[in-house]
């Protein structure tokens, strides 16, 4: 069924977040984004960044939002003067959040864009349904029903009112697929910021946003702040992303190592795990629904602030960390960052402002196809409607069942993006898997079970009974046997890979690298495209 695939992406934009989600429901792409923002990434690196990925007057259909820092918004202008935005939805804000919020992102990021915070309904015009989820309380404590014969807890995407409860399960039509999202308000920063505005007989309701330039009151606020050390409002809405329980829906590919994890991810923004009871409430709210997740983003650029390991189940075989290459927060933290990926050791990814650190998500949606080809595309972009149409039909004239074609610079795709210089009807008859060299503009068929690439090395990944070797990208030649269990990362220009339970480094001619490799990994993690 080539209307039932996803591809869930965690784009590079450095400190900050933007995620989307991404499937064919009735014959054209159905878009979901989460958070859009970076303060590492230049603003016109951002802006090139989403003129790419998507279409010139695109549509996004859910636009889900964690909460008002800058670095999770700032970019959220230039996705509307891109794209359409049928639907926002958003936490919930009392006037006394809205106040620490615009002093948060005004003190802290030197951004004063508030009407996004005043007035979302202005700030993103008539043309935009606007849906606010209330705050997480006891009266809305009972665990999310997965009985799918019960359909009461459900609401269809498209019918959203301006107001739903934390725990409303969003139904996309036409699709197995919901959203869940959680509004948690945690206030305790903000409290310890009041007290500390006390002993300049001031409160929080006494400032002025549009003051700020008064200096004697600038020492006041960076006096007060001092004192809290770190963000006033860790408020944060999660949201979870999944298909029911008893569906045989799984992620196929990441990056595109094959793999075989539960397809659900956990959205956390900066949620604050540390906050007493938090994670035992959303376990019980989620219900079996929390075995479902195979994905989770690590909560504010892997802050030890926010981390608590008992997060983590045995279930969840993938962790995304979004932060700056050289932020000064120092973000991921070296113990969340040696606890995260001991417990998750081969899926633990770093995206950075790097394009390379990727992590690009496969999700069939109709179960796991029998076969697939992998291609090689001139470039990432999304492909439009039209192009989308022409493979379709050029699929079912040929009567083929279960193949994808994917892209081998980065990622395994899928039937959305194809290939121009090649013939499709070559590539359509080939019956084993293939690899096509743009180089040589040839298509040549290979008897592998599966290719991957690591889009800075100049080695493709094969895999041949249930072992990997490499051939050369250019001549396309065998370089190493096929002798490893696993291929794990691209490290220093080395592969990371495993063979028998010992992990081990080889360099770019095939030859294994006498290297102390738990240092690399224990070392400079920033840099490393986990």
């Amino acid at each position: 069924n080539f209307y039932s695939n996803m591809i869930r992406i965690f784009h590079p934009i450095g400190q900050g977040a933007f995620y989307t989600e991404q499937q064919m429901i009735s014959g054209r792409v159905y878009t979901v984004v989460y958070d859009c923002g970076s303060i590492t990434l230049p603003k016109q690196s951002m802006r090139n960044l989403i003129n790419s990925f998507f279409q010139k007057k695109g549509t996004i259909d859910l636009l889900f939002i964690s909460h008002f820092h800058a670095d999770h918004i700032n970019g959220i202008k230039s996705l509307l003067k891109r794209c359409k935005v049928r639907r926002v939805v958003i936490p919930l804000l009392e006037d006394d959040d809205k106040i620490v919020l615009k002093l948060d992102n005004a003190v802290r990021f030197k951004y004063d864009e508030t009407q996004i915070i005043d007035d979302p309904e202005n700030f993103f015009g008539e043309k935009v349904k606007v849906t606010k989820v209330q705050v997480v309380t006891e009266d809305n404590a009972e665990p999310h029903n997965i009985n799918a014969d019960d359909l009461s807890d459900e609401i269809n995407a498209d019918n959203l009112s301006d107001e739903i409860n934390s725990g409303t399960k969003i139904k996309v039509s036409g699709s197995n697929w919901f959203y869940i999202p959680y509004n948690y308000k945690q206030e305790e920063r903000a409290m310890q910021f009041s007290n500390a505005l006390r002993e300049y007989d001031m409160s929080i309701d006494d400032i002025n946003i549009n003051d700020l330039g008064n200096k004697d009151l600038q020492k006041k606020l960076q006096a007060a702040y001092k004192k809290v050390n770190g963000c006033l409002n860790k408020t944060s809405m999660l949201v979870f992303a999944g298909t029911d329980l008893d569906s045989n829906i799984k992620l196929t590919s990441i990056n595109q190592i094959p793999c075989n994890i539960p397809c659900g991810c956990l959205y956390t923004g900066d949620v604050s795990l540390k906050q007493r009871g938090f994670i035992e409430d959303l376990k019980k709210r989620l219900n079996q629904d929390f075995n479902s997740i195979g994905t989770i983003q690590i909560p504010h650029h892997g802050s030890e602030e926010n981390w608590k390991s008992d997060i983590l189940n045995t279930h969840m075989q993938c962790a995304v960390i979004s932060h700056g290459i050289h932020n000064k927060y120092e973000h991921p933290s070296s113990s969340v960052f040696k606890e995260v990926i001991t417990k998750i050791p081969f899926n633990t990814f770093c995206v950075t402002e790097n394009p390379n650190t990727t992590c690009i998500q496969y999700i069939d949606l109709g179960g796991a196809s029998q076969s697939m080809l992998f291609g090689i595309r001139k470039t990432n972009k999304a492909p439009s409607d039209d192009e989308i149409k022409r493979i379709l039909d050029l699929l079912n004239s040929h009567d083929v069942e279960s193949i994808n074609l994917g892209i081998c610079l980065m990622f395994t795709f899928d039937y959305r993006l194809f290939l121009d210089k090649i013939p499709m009807e070559r590539l359509i008859k080939s019956p084993d898997y293939c690899l096509i060299s743009l180089l040589k503009s040839r298509l040549l068929p290979i008897q592998y079970e599966s290719i991957g690439d690591w889009s800075n090395g100049r080695l493709y990944m094969v895999q041949k009974d249930g072992l990997w070797g490499f051939i050369n990208k250019k001549s396309l030649e065998l370089v190493v046997d096929f002798k490893y269990n696993r291929v794990i990362s691209y490290v220093n220009d080395c592969y990371l890979v495993e063979k028998e339970g010992i992990r081990i480094l080889m360099n770019e001619e095939g030859v294994e690298v006498e290297t102390d490799v738990e240092t690399i990994i224990g070392g400079d993690i920033k840099s490393m495209p986990l």
